[in-house]
């Protein structure tokens, strides 16, 4: 089973994800430390293609540690590439975008958990941790992507199975509520 965890950036999925790996045995794909190819600048005043090309680098990396054993869970899922696309490119670079998304062959995970939070319980969060060079210190950036990830929930809820999670509260009652989300679609198999 993949389930994939998916929110606006500095809302808490690694660590969720994290947390929830440790204690419930899933396997955490998680991003991976890319000497060779290091992250381009990222944000609103990135490269918005070159970034969501690496992200989507990332994704195939990542979905080439998985098989059929197991629950994975991830930090991103193939939704969070496309969101953040439609959310910053232009008509012409998402177009070429959804088509390379289109013909590749990404893992659609079985279950989508959109974490959701007020945009200044996610800024503050994003200031606490201190990651400057990835251009996320900015409140209406924050705004307009958890927006999408809200749109993407309300398009999409009734059509996959995608839940929207409350995450702002504290860390661990952000993860007991992910948790019972999990918990609930594994008692429907």
């Amino acid at each position: 089973m993949y389930i994939a965890v998916e929110g606006c950036h500095g809302i808490g999925k690694t660590s969720i994800c994290r947390e929830l790996s440790k204690k419930y045995h899933y396997t955490f794909i998680e991003e991976l430390k890319d000497n060779l190819l290091p992250p381009p600048k990222i944000g609103p005043n990135g490269d918005i293609f070159l970034s969501q090309c690496w992200f989507l680098r990332q994704m195939i990396l990542k979905e080439a540690q998985m098989n059929n054993n197991g629950i994975y869970i991830s930090d991103r899922g193939k939704s969070s590439i496309y969101i953040y696309s439609k959310a910053n490119m232009n008509d012409y670079q998402l177009e070429i975008f959804k088509t390379i998304l289109q013909k590749l062959d990404l893992k659609e995970p079985d279950l989508e958990i959109i974490l959701h939070a007020p945009d200044e319980i996610i800024f503050d969060r994003i200031k606490k941790r201190g990651r400057t060079s990835w251009g996320e210190q900015d409140i209406d950036y924050v705004r307009k992507i958890n927006n999408a990830f809200l749109q993407y929930y309300n398009d999409y809820r009734d059509v996959k199975n995608v839940c929207l999670v409350n995450a702002s509260n504290d860390l661990i009652k952000n993860i007991e509520n992910v948790k019972q989300i999990i918990d609930s679609y594994l008692a429907e198999l």
